[in-house]
């Protein structure tokens, strides 16, 4: 029986959990409701906590990335990719100087 056909373009599932840290990350999600336009692309999660976790997860998708900092050791800091903001279907309110292709 033949492989069914994947497509390379088709945007990745993201569990309930995994839009609303993302979208905390990016600014969009107010006590009022989404805000329109993104104002930030940072979270900071303590290492090895659940959050931690979930974002080493996307990570590992591609659709984050994580660095770390002497000045919170114990903390790892996410950024959501363009991967991400596309698989949310936010790419179009998030201000180019938010976002970030790769690690480079």
């Amino acid at each position: 029986m033949p492989e069914p056909a994947t497509n390379p373009d088709a945007l990745p599932s993201l569990s309930d959990r995994e839009r609303e840290v993302m979208l905390h990350a990016l600014g969009l999600v107010t006590v009022h409701g989404r805000k329109r336009w993104a104002h930030r692309n940072r979270f900071v999660a303590t290492h090895g906590s659940p959050d931690d976790v979930l974002w080493s997860g996307l990570e590992g998708r591609g659709l984050a990335l994580s660095w770390r900092s002497t000045l919170a050791p114990k903390s790892r800091f996410y950024e959501v990719m363009e991967a991400g903001m596309r698989a949310l279907g936010v790419l179009n309110r998030v201000p180019r100087e938010h976002r970030r292709r790769s690690r480079g």
